[in-house]
């Protein structure tokens, strides 16, 4: 078996489409979709009093004069994962002051491109006969998962083991554990290892078995990220940036008991790479999701062993 995988895309238009594209491009059996797949941030372009819009990314000031301006930079900044909105000056003021009203607009953003994403998916997917598999992260809140049901195309594999072959089945979740962050699916490392027990415990002895879990192992190098201080700056010595690892504990254990063939994570960024675990080998494709670009990680699989892989960017 082929698989591809993918994960961290954060609600980039052109990367979906990319994945998309990927089963018949590198002529998989299987598409994976790791965690995190939508964004984390509403864009405004409010329309000034002279006819114009404009809007600001990172501290970036943009004025848009003509349509077809705000057309590509309501695209790009689609393709770069953020959600743009069309407001006015007095709805931004009220936005400003509203925290509720803004979660409500970001939430009814995330259904809206993410609805466009199933109804895609269906009609791509259709065509090369095959589902799409996807997984949810920590970033992605609970009420995704009602939008998934509905497509005919997508099979949602969070707290599952699912059969993807007579000789393959795969374990996941998209739970992390705790991050400074504070995002909707993470857990603390007992609740996180009570998870993958009660999950390994369905598991079918006679086959190989794939984990694909959001969070990588702890202590793995592909869980390393710069270090933060309080105010969640970059910490660096001796002019090199900090790293230390941040991966799961419970997630670690739980592959050095049972030893599953593969195991397939995201969630570090900058975790690009493959770790050896015990004989389990772990794989992190990274993600480069802001600049549009797909990370991902061809697999060829034998029978019980990893038989070849390689990591795509593009």
């Amino acid at each position: 078996m082929k698989i591809f995988f993918a994960t961290d895309i954060h609600g980039s238009d052109v990367c979906f489409k990319k994945l998309l594209n990927a089963q018949k491009f590198y002529q998989a059996d299987i598409v994976i979709l790791g965690g995190d797949m939508t964004g984390k941030m509403v864009i405004p372009i409010y329309k000034m009093q002279n006819g114009n819009f404009q809007s600001e990314i990172l501290q970036q000031n943009f004025i848009l004069k003509t349509k077809d301006e705000l057309q590509k930079y309501i695209s790009n900044t689609a393709n770069m994962g953020l959600y743009p909105y069309l407001t006015d000056e007095d709805e931004m003021k009220t936005l400003h002051d509203n925290k509720t009203k803004a979660d409500d607009i970001f939430k009814k953003l995330i259904v809206e491109r993410l609805t466009q994403w199933v109804e895609l998916a269906d009609k791509k997917m259709k065509v090369v006969n095959s589902n799409l598999f996807v997984c949810p992260g920590n970033d992605d809140d609970y009420f995704i998962d009602d939008i998934l049901k509905q497509s005919t195309s997508i099979i949602n594999l969070e707290n599952k083991v699912f059969d993807i072959s007579e000789e393959y089945q795969i374990l996941s979740t998209g739970h992390s554990n705790l991050t400074p962050w504070h995002t909707p699916r993470e857990i603390s490392e007992n609740e996180l290892e009570k998870v993958l027990t009660e999950l390994s415990q369905k598991v079918n002895i006679n086959k190989a078995t794939i984990y694909n879990i959001h969070v990588p192992p702890y202590d793995s190098k592909i869980d390393e990220c710069a270090e933060l201080d309080s105010e969640f700056r970059v910490m660096s010595s001796l002019g090199q940036i900090k790293k230390q690892p941040v991966g799961s504990t419970a997630v670690r254990k739980i592959i050095e008991k049972n030893h599953p063939m593969l195991g397939l994570f995201g969630h570090v960024h900058e975790g690009k790479g493959m770790f050896n675990l015990n004989g389990t080998l772990c794989f992190n494709p990274g993600s480069n999701y802001q600049e549009g670009v797909l990370n991902g990680c061809l697999l060829n699989l034998g029978r019980h062993i990893v038989t070849g892989y390689q990591f795509i960017t593009g």
